[in-house]
């Protein structure tokens, strides 16, 4: 992969995914039960879902996003979001640029579906993942670590986000 795993997306309630926390200072801290994967601690949340960092039974670790059903006010953008995924699955396996969506299931008993993708890079580390440190690397954390990026750097970024873009539609 020639690009920087850079995590897409931020949260509809205004956080980013590079909100990372101890899963304590999460609500509802206790990891649900996903086959094959042990859930780690919560890495971001939105107003649909929250994201937790996991490990499957291989040793790998990934980014697993719960879509909560009591989170929406009606059945249909829940199934929208769950159609979108079924989308993405194939062209995220297609195209460089966008981290894979490498599995998804639902639990209708507890209430959700959930996504397993690959992990974007460590804001600090890249590649190399602490799962126990891991920040999602992501615009707004590059834009608050470094306040003002350099010219060359931002092309660079709205070239790779605009051809991402393209690859989606």
């Amino acid at each position: 992969r020639l690009f920087p795993r850079i995590y897409p997306f931020t949260s509809l309630d205004g956080r980013g995914l590079n909100d990372a926390m101890p899963s304590a200072e999460f609500p509802g801290a206790t990891p649900p039960q996903i086959p094959d994967y042990k859930l780690l601690r919560k890495i971001g949340r939105g107003a649909f879902g929250d994201v937790w960092i996991g490990q499957n039974i291989t040793g790998a670790w990934r980014a697993i996003k719960l879509v909560w059903k009591d989170r929406f006010t009606s059945a249909d953008p829940y199934d929208r979001e769950f159609r979108g995924l079924k989308n993405f699955a194939d062209v995220s396996l297609r195209c460089a640029r966008q981290l894979a969506l490498l599995h998804v299931g639902r639990n209708e008993e507890a209430g959700f579906f959930y996504s397993v993708m690959e992990l974007a890079d460590d804001v600090q580390t890249g590649r190399e993942i602490n799962p126990h440190t891991y920040v999602p690397l992501t615009l707004r954390e590059l834009h608050e670590r470094k306040e003002r990026l350099p010219a060359a750097e931002v092309i660079r970024i709205g070239i790779d986000m605009a051809d991402a873009l393209r690859e989606l539609h």
